[in-house]
């Protein structure tokens, strides 16, 4: 089982935190392109990255991922030090904010700043309510979701996707 990130778009997010389990689809890049039947197996082959592969095959070559194997999705966000009654930062916790439905979170994570280390003020944190960060920034310990790989495969609508299904193994 590995574990990967997963950039996920606002409206992404809220579906994954209205859906415990369900499929998300992103296009796949370079396009395959349609090269006609396998002899023996009846089945549809494409041309991707200068090879040929039959469609049930193109799943193995995802990069998110195979089935069974863990997501853990960044999203939009906005981070700063939690405060105790007297408005004094509290050590080692932090309040975080998601774009996607507004819920604020209040996280308590050991932050690490020694050598090669990003500090919590160069990661965005601070005592005020920063500005909304891109989801590249998420750091780990703020993700709220991790997806498991339930199914995958390759599909073609309009363009060809990987249709990813998941289920969240447990809530944060």
């Amino acid at each position: 089982m590995t574990e990967r990130r997963f950039i996920a778009k606002q409206s992404e997010a809220l579906y994954i935190a209205t859906h415990p389990e369900g499929e998300l689809r992103r296009v796949i890049k370079p396009q395959p392109t349609e090269w006609g039947r396998v002899k023996f197996t009846d089945s549809t082959a494409v041309r991707w990255k200068g090879n040929v592969y039959v469609l049930r095959d193109l799943a193995e070559l995802c990069p998110y991922g195979q089935v069974g194997d863990r997501l853990w999705v960044r999203e939009k966000w906005r981070g700063w030090f939690a405060e105790d009654e007297d408005g004094r930062p509290v050590d080692g916790y932090w309040r975080v904010r998601y774009a996607a439905d507004g819920i604020e979170r209040l996280t308590g994570v050991e932050w690490d700043e020694g050598p090669g280390q990003v500090s919590a003020h160069d990661a965005g944190l601070d005592t005020e309510p920063s500005r909304w960060k891109s989801s590249i920034f998420m750091p780990r310990e703020f993700s709220r979701f991790t997806l498991e790989i339930t199914r995958l495969k390759a599909d073609r609508g309009e363009l060809w996707d990987w249709v990813i299904g998941y289920r969240r193994p447990e809530v944060k």
